[in-house]
């Protein structure tokens, strides 16, 4: 692979840059050939390493991670590390130039600062690691408690209107009550005082019994004079 073309001095030296291309690990030569046949060679070491984005972010967050420099056509494990615990999030399988990509979901239950990330080969000891920040473990306890202050409010809102309510339905039932005794009371009176006048002892004045009596005397002063 060309990586670029530079002139050289008088003196026939120049100074490049390049950007390593995609390669598996291990040594690869990098040659300079000039224009009239003049040939230099040197040997670059290519080194696994691993690259997150983004780098930090709350729980949950989605992070791609792009693993570069492995051995070709290995498995690599993608671990996240709590102190000096980890766990694997991914496992991938290496291309044939020693790369491979994937993503993960920070964990859940990271607590807030830096932890490592590590891509590590499963059957040898080669590696590499980067720094993802959890920032978000503070705002996400910041916002339970905004939650609860709510649902406090609500319930507050709730309880005071059914404490009014209370007093609407005592004074329904004293209305109901007061009416009821009332009406009780006339009617107890109306039925005790005409019962008394209509059974009066005036009626037995029409049956007495002295209109014999004037019968029997007009006939003993006729007997009288008779016998006179």
């Amino acid at each position: 692979t060309t990586l670029g073309t530079v002139r050289v001095s008088a003196l026939g030296a120049k100074t490049t840059i390049f950007t390593v291309p995609a390669g598996a690990r291990g040594g690869h030569k990098v040659e300079a050939v000039g224009a009239k046949g003049g040939i230099a060679s040197a040997t670059f070491s290519v080194t696994p390493s691993l690259s997150l984005s983004p780098a930090t972010g709350a729980v949950g967050t989605t992070v791609s991670a792009t693993l570069r420099g492995f051995k070709a056509g290995v498995k690599v494990d993608v671990r996240w590390y709590n102190g000096t615990s980890f766990r694997v999030l991914k496992t991938v399988t290496t291309s044939s130039t020693g790369g491979a990509s994937t993503s993960f979901r920070v964990p859940s239950g990271a607590a807030r600062g830096g932890h490592k990330v590590e891509a590590k080969e499963q059957a040898t000891a080669f590696k590499a690691s980067k720094t993802f920040t959890v920032t978000g473990a503070a705002i996400a306890a910041a916002a339970a408690p905004t939650e609860r202050a709510t649902v406090t409010a609500t319930a507050v809102k709730t309880v005071r209107p059914s404490v009014t309510a209370v007093p609407t339905s005592t004074a329904t039932s004293e209305p109901t009550a007061v009416p009821t005794e009332p009406e009780l009371e006339p009617t107890a009176n109306d039925t005790a005082t005409p019962e008394p006048t209509a059974t009066s002892t005036v009626e037995p004045t029409e049956t007495p019994t002295p209109e014999p009596t004037p019968t029997e005397t007009v006939e003993a002063d006729a007997a009288e004079e008779a016998s006179g």
